[in-house]
C-alpha cells in the first residue's frame, strides 16, 4: 500500500461489533483533510477516486477533497 493510503484505523466507536463503528474520529477527519493539502501543495491530481460504501468511507473522500480544495465536488461511486 502507497505511504499516503488513508486507512480505516482512525474510525471509532470500538471494535467493528460496536453499535456506531462506522464513522471517522476527529482525528481521523483531521488526518484526511491534511492528506489532501498533502496532495494539493504537491500538485498531485487525480481522474478518479475509489473509496468503499461505508460512511467512514465516504468521510475520509470528503475531507481529502477538503484538503484539495475540492470540498463539495461530486465523485460517482461504484457499489
Amino acid at each position: 500500500m502507497p505511504p499516503w493510503a488513508p486507512s480505516t484505523s482512525s474510525a471509532t466507536g470500538g471494535p467493528p461489533c460496536a453499535d456506531d463503528y462506522d464513522h471517522l474520529s476527529e482525528l481521523g477527519q483531521r488526518q484526511s483533510v491534511r492528506l489532501g493539502e498533502y496532495f494539493a501543495r504537491r500538485g498531485i491530481h487525480f481522474d478518479a477516486f475509489i473509496a468503499g460504501t461505508l460512511r467512514r468511507h465516504k468521510q475520509t473522500l470528503a475531507g481529502i477533497l477538503q484538503g484539495m480544495d475540492r470540498a463539495g465536488e461530486h465523485w460517482r461511486g461504484k457499489a
